[in-house]
């Protein structure tokens, strides 16, 4: 695809964008008919953007070779990594920011919807994903990190005699050179190795988790440890500005997106929050998110104190 196509999806509405992944999923799935037809055409003549938005949406679609099953919602809307940073939007990507690690007491934080990047004295490469906060620890023996909120992305420069260890509560992920991604909320504690070897130890116990490139390890707070294989560019799509959701009910996915915004969304009936979503989206856009949504399932989006409320019944 050539750079001028590129440029010219960068232009296309967000909003456009995500109505285009749910309307590519509606007309993939079994509902279709002759009055869902009907109203695509009336959508798609109603913007030049809109048609744009469609093709644009199809083309990513059949690059992918179609291989993966669409549910009734879904912005399909799956960018290549060099493609997904010019969609991310001007806004969110502004918050990146490089900096010089420097000792501070209350260690490194980043607000709801910034992310960071930050060097660490012995070279290390730290990036910080939405609400998180980590403290520094640096020794001459170890070099360790708690990470006290959130997620981020650790790309550890190799030092053999100086073993770097991330700690969360009462877990210890520990690791060489290497590149891997820690989250920690109150219901889950996932590690994604992407390149290099780990393994994630509990205290009181002598058992130790290995991790091979481009595994997953999801310890949630009531079940057993379970080892998958995620795709990675979901799973590292914050970092480009996106929040990517894979067959999720829709009231996870609303807490996932509420992760980057302080205007929250909230489902206001629980058969509602239990369609599901899948598919890239702007990470921050809330509005975007749930107008699409809505359109999708035959619900309206209220404002109300300060949030987006999806109610009505999903149609289909």
């Amino acid at each position: 695809m050539s750079e001028e196509t590129h440029n010219n999806e960068s232009r296309i509405p967000p909003q456009s964008l995500a109505e285009a992944g749910v309307w590519l999923a509606r007309l993939k799935g079994p509902a279709r008919d002759k009055k869902l037809e009907a109203g695509f055409r009336e959508w798609l003549d109603s913007s030049p953007l809109n048609a744009r938005a469609f093709e644009a949406t199809t083309d990513v679609w059949q690059e992918a070779g179609g291989l993966r099953r669409i549910v009734p919602l879904g912005t399909v809307h799956r960018l290549p990594l060099s493609r997904m940073a010019m969609a991310a939007g001007v806004a969110f990507v502004a918050l990146i920011a490089a900096a010089i690690w420097l000792l501070m007491p209350g260690g490194i934080t980043t607000a709801v919807g910034e992310q960071r990047t930050v060097r660490l004295e012995d070279g290390t490469h730290v990036s910080l994903n939405t609400s998180t906060r980590v403290v520094v620890n640096y020794g001459r023996a170890e070099r360790r990190i708690e990470l006290k909120e959130g997620e981020a992305l650790f790309e550890v420069a190799a030092q053999a005699s100086r073993p770097f260890i991330v700690t969360v509560g009462n877990h210890q992920v520990r690791a060489l050179g290497t590149s891997f991604v820690v989250r920690s909320d109150e219901s889950v504690l996932d590690v994604i190795l992407i390149d290099g070897q780990v393994s994630i130890a509990t205290d009181g116990s002598d058992r130790q988790i290995m991790l091979q490139p481009g595994e997953r390890l999801s310890m949630p707070s009531r079940h057993g440890a379970r080892i998958d294989r995620p795709q990675m560019q979901r799973a590292l799509a914050w970092r480009h500005g996106q929040v990517s959701l894979d067959d999720t009910p829709l009231l996870e996915a609303v807490e996932e997106m509420n992760r980057y915004s302080t205007v929250k969304i909230r489902v206001a009936r629980p058969e509602a929050g239990r369609v599901l979503v899948n598919g890239l989206f702007q990470a921050g856009d809330s509005r975007s998110f749930a107008e699409a949504v809505a359109q999708g399932y035959g619900l309206n989006v209220v404002e109300e104190n300060g949030q987006w409320v999806l109610t009505g019944v999903p149609t289909h």
